[in-house]
């Protein structure tokens, strides 16, 4: 009985290192949310944080979203382009900007406070092909797969 109860304690010991002992190897893994990657997302509506109206959008293939395994998002705002960092957490998400145009779409653009309303991300829901971010206390935006 004793021999089996050591063998079991080297097995625990083993596995406990096995994830540093692969990273220290080069290997690594993907960020969590996976379900989110490999898809174009497209905005359909949103409502920004602090207003009580959501706003459909007319052409979500300006609005888009990718989200890729290496923890980078490629972001389509209207005229303008973005790369984020981002990370999950079971449903938590948090993104961070990166390098992002900055050209003037017009005054009827949502290339601003799309950007912004990423960059304060909290949250996010999977539902078939809808992707919902929420943001700050009451912002939301509703994507489908392009």
């Amino acid at each position: 009985m004793i021999p089996a109860f050591k063998f079991r304690w080297l097995y625990l010991v083993i596995l406990g290192l096995l994830p540093a002992l692969l990273t220290a190897c080069g290997i690594t893994y993907p960020p969590s949310g996976g379900s989110l990657t490999g898809v174009v997302w497209q905005l359909q509506n949103v409502q920004f944080d602090g207003s009580n109206t959501s706003t459909t959008v007319n052409q979500p293939a300006n609005y888009t979203i990718e989200f890729k395994t290496d923890g980078t998002a490629q972001i389509k705002a209207d005229c303008n382009t973005a790369n984020f960092g981002y990370s999950t957490s079971g449903y938590q998400l948090t993104m961070t900007a990166g390098p992002t145009t900055l050209v003037f779409c017009g005054s009827h653009s949502l290339s601003e406070p799309y950007l912004q309303a990423l960059e304060h991300a909290t949250s996010y829901s999977l539902q078939g092909d809808t992707l919902t971010i929420n943001t700050g206390l009451n912002g939301y935006m509703n994507f489908k797969k392009a």
